[in-house]
């Protein structure tokens, strides 16, 4: 008779929890069937000398129009427009990072009880006013996949301090010690592809000018590779051609990979460059 108490017991448990357990993997594929991967731009890229590498666009259609928004601000910016420096630090922590080292921002680097969070109209909280079911990134393969939106998510406060960081790398000290990582702060682009190349590391960094090739206003890139004649740059904004390059400084290799030669590099008014890498005794 306890027996089959027990099982009755058992099998009423398994009824009970089964529909929650269902509702919470529908509410996840939901969330996420609102995105069209379809039109997704951001993968892989061969860089020359260094081989293939992650690549992440802030314009990707999958989530280009999401609101990218921080505390108190009243308009209501898309990732596409505004997302460069959260692209171009998923850029270069992502190429040195193990899939698995990444989710410490998962369990270590968020204010907000949920985590991080995504729908298909905000890459965080602040921006949407829809009702969206919101989809919580809790694996490597979730960040693989949403990196950059993280990274803008922990930059607008969702971060243990709550801190923000808009349109500069002020946060990447934080970064850095939470995945273990040196960071060196350098003058120059030459000394940025010197220190890459002995680390195996990659270099985030700012440009801007009236002769900048890339853009009218600031932008964020990744110095990913260097040859003695070329800089190999990840551009946060994927496109094919560059209408503001008027000297010739872009050579693109693909769609998210140029090269800039040395000698012109000066163009590109590089300023606020950190290189990342592994500590030297882990790098192997």
């Amino acid at each position: 008779m306890k027996r089959l108490q027990k099982a009755f017991c058992m099998l009423l448990a398994v009824m009970l929890l089964t529909p929650v357990i269902c509702s919470g993997a529908e509410e996840k594929r939901s969330a996420l069937s609102e995105l069209d991967f379809s039109r997704k731009i951001s993968g892989k890229v061969q860089v020359p000398g260094r081989g293939e590498m992650r690549y992440y666009a802030q314009n990707d259609p999958l989530w280009g129009q999401m609101a990218y928004r921080f505390p108190g601000q009243e308009n209501t910016p898309r990732f596409s427009g505004s997302g460069c420096v959260p692209s171009a630090l998923a850029n270069c922590f992502a190429n040195v990072l193990r899939p698995e080292e990444m989710t410490l921002i998962l369990s270590q680097a968020f204010r907000e009880s949920e985590g991080y969070r995504i729908c298909s109209c905000s890459m965080n909280r602040k921006g949407c006013y829809q009702g969206h079911e919101r989809y919580q990134l809790t694996t490597a393969l979730d960040l693989q996949i949403f990196f950059p939106l993280v990274m803008g998510a922990y930059m607008s406060g969702n971060n243990p301090t709550g801190a923000t960081s808009n349109g500069s790398f002020g946060m990447i000290w934080e970064l850095k010690n939470l995945f273990g990582l040196t960071c060196d702060r350098v003058s120059t682009l030459s000394e940025a592809a010197k220190l890459i190349g002995e680390r195996d590391g990659m270099a985030v960094l700012l440009v801007g000018g009236d002769d900048n090739p890339f853009t009218s206003t600031g932008h964020a890139l990744t110095l990913c590779g260097a040859t003695d004649e070329e800089y190999f740059f990840l551009d946060s904004f994927c496109r094919e051609t560059y209408e503001l390059d008027k000297f010739g400084c872009i050579r693109v290799l693909e769609p998210g990979l140029v090269a800039v030669p040395r000698d012109k590099a000066f163009r590109l008014g590089a300023y606020s460059i950190h290189v990342i890498a592994r500590p030297q005794e882990t790098a192997q």
